[in-house]
């Protein structure tokens, strides 16, 4: 259904695209600093975690990005985007479901309803949270 392919040195301002897309699709409630420095934070994990990032592609088209790196005792994803005519197709969960460890993270803006549901559906349980975000864990 979907090839992961390796990102590289020119992937990075797709990725950096993606991700604030992402981000700031998720929420409406960030102010001016807090957007600074969100595009700091992407500015800088692009090019620190390039090796663990792969380009999605579904017919020969981009269709997002998918960011997995190592995290406290397991693994964290740490990005699943899809474009919109991507989504809620099965995607995102075959995505999941591909990565095999026995602790998986990740995290997701509170207001992010319908990731949470998917989540808590395929095993992930909120064990933190921020004032935006809970901190999500799957144990295999």
């Amino acid at each position: 259904m979907f090839t992961l392919v390796d990102a590289n040195i020119n992937n990075i301002e797709l990725i950096k695209d993606i991700k604030l897309e992402n981000i700031f699709s998720c929420s409406s409630e960030f102010g001016e600093e807090d957007i600074d420095r969100i595009k700091e934070y992407v500015d800088m994990t692009a090019k620190e975690f390039l090796s663990d990032s792969k380009i999605i592609i579904i017919n020969d088209a981009i269709a997002g990005i998918f960011i997995v790196r190592n995290f406290e005792d397991g693994l964290l994803i740490d990005e699943i985007y899809l474009y919109d005519e991507y989504r809620n197709k099965g995607i995102g969960t075959e995505l999941i479901n591909s990565v095999k460890h026995e602790n998986i993270y990740l995290w997701v803006y509170k207001n992010n309803t319908k990731a949470i549901s998917l989540y808590k559906k395929i095993g992930f349980e909120i064990i933190d949270e921020t004032e935006t975000r809970y901190k999500m864990k799957k144990s295999n």
